[in-house]
């Protein structure tokens, strides 16, 4: 893979499709060319994709392969497709929405419920991930421990808190929310005691 250069997009470049997310290019937005088709691409869209959208190129990512059949059944719907965020009618092959900004990750048709209810990946797992991990933290430091019981059983039990779908979080997460919940449920209770006895 050759040296990938990242600038701002002037006015040769502007109007030109990334070709990822099917989007015209901005004058001023930060893009980048393919070091071995040449084809561009907004910089956060060739990060998302792990490399090239195009199939067969050299800077492709290991799974196009699995995008050429993508290619091949997105063809049966035409030249475009609803995005299963905002419904809206976008390019056939695009992976994300240039309405919501919704990220599918695959040229494939994928419903509105598919969508919600797909687990995080991307920036939405860090984002998830720092919230939980952040949350654990703070609600391990005893006199917050009340809070944190509360927020945990929030997400637990009823299923979301802040932008946090606990269903869309990877086991692991899963299992650190109920570590945590557990913890400060401990906590909470020794608190408790110890403001009894004193």
């Amino acid at each position: 893979m050759g040296e990938i250069k990242t600038f701002a997009a002037g006015s040769k470049a502007a109007g030109q499709l990334c070709s990822i997310c099917q989007t015209g290019i901005i004058s001023g937005e930060h893009i980048l060319y393919c070091p071995d088709c040449n084809l561009p691409f907004h910089q956060e869209c060739w990060q998302e994709n792990r490399g090239c959208a195009s199939y067969g190129c050299k800077s492709a990512p290991e799974a196009e392969e699995k995008d050429a059949v993508a290619d091949f059944t997105s063809s049966v719907w035409g030249n475009e497709k609803p995005c299963p965020k905002c419904g809206k009618s976008i390019k056939a092959k695009a992976r994300k929405c240039r309405f919501c900004g919704a990220n599918f990750g695959t040229r494939e048709l994928i419903s509105a419920k598919e969508f919600a209810d797909r687990e995080y990946e991307g920036r939405e797992y860090v984002q998830a991930r720092n919230i939980i991990i952040g949350l654990f933290l703070v609600s391990a430091t005893g006199c917050l421990s009340p809070i944190g019981l509360i927020l945990f059983g929030i997400l637990i039990f009823c299923g979301k808190i802040f932008s946090i779908e606990y269903r869309r979080l990877p086991p692991a997460m899963q299992l650190l929310s109920k570590c945590g919940f557990a913890v400060t449920c401990l906590l909470t209770f020794l608190t408790l005691l110890f403001g009894v006895l004193d």
